[in-house]
């Protein structure tokens, strides 16, 4: 095979089987010299004549193309699966020209077995658990699939790639068999052996289409539209899980379509206007109607929902978003049902966009944002190997799902539904990244306590510390036990606690629960606030001094004034703090306890003395906001 690209003047590079060499543009016709020009790409991923590329192409360097046709001759295959009856044909075909004759998978392996491994596995992933007790039914279907020619196919591919990873694309030709997770499939020696996050294969989902378009050039950032009929939290989650992309350029956020503006005819002339996404990213409804898949829009003005076939709106997007528009991203948002999105998924990527991810199963807020947050953070991201390709993106964004999420099935829901043999989608005519790379932002929630003077402090942490408190129960049944009048082992902790306190009176109690507070770990989100905990005032409920102790042990020189409610009796003003608490405080450096007595004496836990403190704190605090803003 040998592949001609004319770079321009007296220069051009040939492939020749897997080689690069530069030769004269002598030796090729006059009219080419001055052009640029890349092999065209069949329906298939064949290569046809040669088509002038994009003058966005003419600056790049020798090193750029040799990288780029390099990566046009990656390998594929395409895997066939059709039901037949009970039974299961497939078949398959290499990028270099070999075929795997029609075959049936053989005894056993029938459509129903994959059926019901589809629900199991969708049911594991329900359940936010891993994919461990159905490992042996993947590497069964594998070994079926994986059989004789098509076996030997892949093993050619797979060398011939020379490192990179080999394209499979999945060719189902039967709804039912749509379930089903191919990308779940997993090799017989390894207990990780997924294809849906190995380095070696991408799996994807081909459908069948006559105009596949070529990657489009793109000069960073990447633009993605966010559509979201119902509204909510989904805008804000998404641009939350984009927020470092968009800090680092790699990724512009247009202004989303919400509830107000998904509706037609709006959405159909803002997808037709300036400026032009690269991505859609929904995040809605979807069902089928009529035997055809539709998307929920926003509703109308009788507060009914408005439902657009996925075919018109495919080709709405064709006709409107010429050019930029490749990938498609469709999120089943809370109450949605993916499967019905997978459904709307073949019909977008058939006639509507190059690739469209969807989700098979429903699957957490936090995994769904930590999929598009890794999944965009490839895609548009500095890596020259796997920018641009979304195939690559979604199996490293699985890996992630599975590492940080205790290896649960759910990582295995998102799927691509790919139109060509080409994963790549986008081409960055830029080489470096657009802003150099930031560290990943403090949590919004820390960011919120620190902004402002005052915070609240929220803490009810008995479910992180049950088993501490019942090893408490337990210490106290015991001491409880060797009275002459026991209480019953099977007593309510309130009871067993109006027990303890008749027995030993309320102070020893008291005691008792100050000894096991102090023996428990202090969160280490305490830690990370105080270290940037700015002056002001701060209000606690958690039980212990945590927040105290971690601003003493990050700011040994500050001084900390403890506010504590004491008991009010009429005619009594309270002068010291509850025992317990003064106690647990002592080791603080510099803190002085002040009891709430509710008086008016300027001295020590008095309210006028509490009001003065608190307004040279608030001072200070201004006072460093200017001199950091003048």
């Amino acid at each position: 095979m040998q592949a001609v690209l004319v770079l321009g003047g007296a220069t051009r590079l040939c492939l020749e089987g897997g080689s690069l060499r530069r030769s004269r543009a002598s030796e090729q016709p006059a009219h080419d010299r001055n052009s640029c020009a890349v092999p065209a790409r069949g329906g298939n991923g064949t290569r046809g004549d040669t088509q002038v590329a994009h003058p966005l192409h003419r600056h790049r360097s020798v090193r750029f193309y040799a990288a780029r046709m390099a990566a046009m001759t990656c390998p594929w295959m395409e895997i066939e699966i059709e039901r037949m009856g009970a039974d299961v044909r497939v078949a398959a075909r290499g990028s270099r020209g070999e075929t795997a004759a029609s075959r049936m998978l053989g005894p056993g392996m029938n459509a129903d077995r994959l059926c019901k491994f589809g629900e199991a596995a969708a049911e594991e992933a329900h359940r936010g658990r891993p994919l461990g007790p159905l490992a042996g039914e993947a590497q069964a279907i594998h070994r079926a699939l994986m059989e004789g020619a098509l076996d030997r196919m892949r093993s050619g591919l797979h060398g011939a790639a020379r490192g990179a990873p080999v394209l499979v694309r999945f060719m189902v030709k039967s709804g039912t068999l749509q379930s089903v997770p191919w990308e779940a499939l997993c090799e017989p020696d390894e207990a990780m052996g997924f294809w849906g996050i190995s380095p070696n294969y991408l799996p994807v989902r081909g459908v069948m289409a006559e105009e596949p378009r070529r990657p489009w050039p793109v000069r960073r950032p990447l633009r993605v539209l966010a559509i979201a009929p119902q509204g909510g939290p989904s805008i804000d989650g998404l641009k939350s899980a984009l927020e470092q992309r968009i800090k680092q350029g790699d990724v512009e956020w247009l202004p989303p379509i919400g509830p107000d503006q998904a509706r037609l005819p709006y959405l159909f002339d803002r997808l037709s206007a300036e400026p032009r996404p690269h991505v859609i990213h929904f995040v809605g409804h979807g069902g089928v109607r009529g035997g055809k898949p539709v998307l929920q829009l926003a509703t109308d003005l009788e507060d009914e929902p408005a439902w657009v076939p996925a075919e018109l709106l495919g080709k709405q997007l064709k006709a409107s978003t010429v050019g930029p528009l490749r990938l498609i991203v469709l999120e089943a948002c809370e109450g949605a049902k993916p499967g019905d999105l997978a459904s709307a998924a073949e019909m977008l990527s058939r006639c509507g966009a190059d690739a469209v991810l969807a989700h098979l199963w429903p699957v957490q807020a936090d995994i769904a944002r930590l999929c598009s947050e890794r999944f965009y953070a490839v895609l548009a991201g500095a890596d020259r190997e796997k920018r641009g390709n979304p195939a690559i993106a979604l199996n490293e964004a699985r890996r992630i799902l599975l590492t940080c999420h205790r290896e649960s099935a759910e990582a295995f829901s998102p799927v691509l539904y790919l139109r060509s043999s080409d994963p790549v989608l986008f081409e960055f005519t830029d080489v470096e990244p657009a802003w150099p790379p930031q560290p990943p932002p403090a949590p919004r929630e820390i960011e919120k306590i620190v902004a402002r003077p005052f915070s609240l402090v929220l803490g009810d942490r008995w479910r992180h510390d049950r088993s501490a408190i019942e090893s408490f129960k337990e210490k106290l049944r015991a001491e409880l036990a060797t009275l002459p009048d026991p209480p019953p082992p099977d007593l309510p902790t309130s009871a067993l606690m109006e027990r303890a306190a008749l027995e030993y009176g309320p102070g020893l109690l008291e005691t008792k629960f100050q000894e096991l507070f102090k023996s428990l770990p202090r969160p280490a989100l305490l830690d990370t606030i105080a270290r940037v905990l700015p002056p002001g005032v701060h209000i606690t409920l958690l039980r212990t001094p945590f927040l105290e102790q971690a601003v003493e042990q990050a700011k040994p020189d500050t001084t900390i004034y403890v506010i504590q409610p004491g008991e009010s009796r009429p005619g009594v003003r309270a002068t010291r703090a509850l025992p317990p608490v003064h106690d647990a405080l002592r080791p603080i450096r510099g803190g002085q306890v002040v009891p709430d007595a509710g008086g008016g004496r300027a001295e020590p836990g008095g309210e006028a003395w509490v009001s003065r403190r608190l307004d040279r704190l608030l001072a200070f605090r201004r006072g460093a906001a200017r001199a950091a803003h003048p």
